[in-house]
């Protein structure tokens, strides 16, 4: 298989150190039984575009290659961005699966089976100068008219206004943070940074910060007010309730030391419904925390508050909004 593929490589190589170009598939014969596939045309591949966010610099293809530079023929992921070191030679996207009982894969790494563009139908479509990489930063608007005058029509996301990008959560912003707080100068600096992760409400992000709580790269003495910022964030609150329940025993050991188990069960007083409550006493039942029982009930007791007060003055605070 192999073997068979080197020709297509050095044929890409040579056509793509255009870095935009028209290039042609071979057609393979038919296998027999099997009705012939329409000719595809020639395409446009992208081979020139880079993720360049903070310590990376990857090359992206439109053709399902990427960390590899085949314009040079050389490695395609640079690591820290600008020094000049190479991290992975070449990768892309391999993807297989059963049709009718036979088996079909494909693969893009050192040579490129795939073309541009979606599929429909159960075949491509037709080819277009839009089938090109997109790429978006929050601070530079320049590529959001192609974003949605080319790329929306084939699915891409937008905001919930339908007018600009569908950059949710900011994920450049969240990079951006972590990797600040890790060069922090000093540790006011530091906790300043890390404890932002828990601020964001994209959901992805929002786990993706979480699972960061289970990493070496986190210390555990941070770990209970890291997790305590996510318990901060209404929109976080739930997702990481849940996490610290289905990851106790690995988290237990981080939040047991230096009164973090103190500090962990008083940000669970930011809870403000009878549901929560009830788990929350069930889960330490079972999950006893001798050093912070005094914090428990304190918590249990502001919660109890909370909803109190909200029982009592959402009536109050229906009827001021109404006659504004």
């Amino acid at each position: 298989m192999a073997t068979a593929r080197r020709p297509w490589s050095l044929l890409s190589l040579l056509l793509l150190l255009s870095g935009m170009f028209p290039a042609a598939r071979a057609q393979a014969a038919p296998a027999a039984g099997r009705p012939a596939a329409p000719v595809r045309s020639t395409y446009f591949a992208d081979a020139n575009k880079r993720i360049d966010a903070n310590l990376v610099s990857m090359v992206v293809t439109n053709f399902g290659s990427f960390a590899f530079d085949i314009i040079v023929g050389n490695s395609g992921l640079e690591f820290p961005r600008g020094s000049g070191n190479t991290a992975v030679f070449a990768a892309g996207l391999w993807l297989g699966g059963q049709v009718g009982g036979e088996t079909r894969v494909t693969v893009a790494e050192y040579s490129m089976e795939y073309v541009t563009g979606p599929m429909a139908g159960g075949t491509f479509l037709p080819d277009s100068p839009t089938f090109h990489v997109y790429k978006l930063s929050s601070a530079d608007t320049t590529g959001y008219g192609d974003w949605m005058a080319n790329a929306v029509p084939q699915g891409a996301p937008t905001d919930p206004s339908g007018t600009q990008p569908g950059i949710i959560g900011d994920q450049t912003l969240w990079t951006q943070l972590l990797d600040a707080s890790q060069r922090a100068n000093s540790p006011t600096e530091r906790y300043r940074l890390l404890y932002a992760l828990g601020a964001f409400e994209d959901p992805a992000l929002i786990d993706r910060g979480l699972n960061f709580a289970l990493t070496p790269e986190l210390r555990s003495q941070d770990t209970p007010t890291f997790l305590g910022s996510f318990l901060s964030n209404p929109m976080a609150r739930p997702r990481a309730w849940a996490f610290i329940k289905q990851h106790w025993n690995e988290l237990a050991p981080k939040t047991t030391i230096a009164g973090g188990d103190t500090r962990l069960v008083e940000s669970l007083g930011a809870f403000c419904d009878s549901r929560s409550r009830d788990d929350i006493k069930d889960f330490f039942k079972t999950h006893k925390l001798p050093a912070a029982s005094r914090a428990l009930d304190q918590t249990i007791e502001r919660i109890n508050n909370c909803i109190a007060m909200k029982e009592r003055e959402s009536g109050n605070v229906a009827a001021w909004l109404a006659a504004r």
